[in-house]
């Protein structure tokens, strides 16, 4: 490693200009600027689960809570009671849908009998 004399040290131009620096201080507006600061983190808004338990969104999330309810209500009692001919249409869709879904079964056996065990491939067929 390259030493250097101290004598050198001392008349580098880098501790030159550090001597010529003048001292760090306070601006002649630093007073003013840091109470701005302060006056102005004062009005900051608080963390937002703090605003958001605050009374005005409580209530107005519990009317708008209410109003969903009462529009529900209203709407369920304002519709006509089922009639027995809409029961036999979802009877008939359902069983449609079990007769499609015992078809898709029986199709895939076929394809490929490895996915099912020999007892599920009885149950389909008889």
């Amino acid at each position: 490693m390259n030493q250097h004399d101290p004598q050198d040290m001392e008349h580098d131009a880098v501790w030159q200009l550090v001597d010529q620096a003048r001292p760090p201080g306070a601006g002649p507006t630093f007073v003013s600027n840091v109470m701005r600061e302060i006056r102005l983190a004062g009005d900051a808004p608080g963390p937002w689960w703090k605003r958001l338990l605050a009374p005005v969104p409580l209530t107005a999330g519990a009317l708008a809570a209410a109003a969903a309810v009462a529009i529900m209500v209203s709407v369920n009692m304002g519709s006509a009671p089922d009639s027995p001919l809409t029961d036999a249409g979802a009877d008939a869709a359902l069983a449609d849908l079990a007769s499609d879904l015992d078809k898709e079964l029986l199709i895939t056996a076929a394809e490929n009998p490895d996915l099912f065990s020999d007892a599920e491939l009885l149950a389909m067929l008889y």
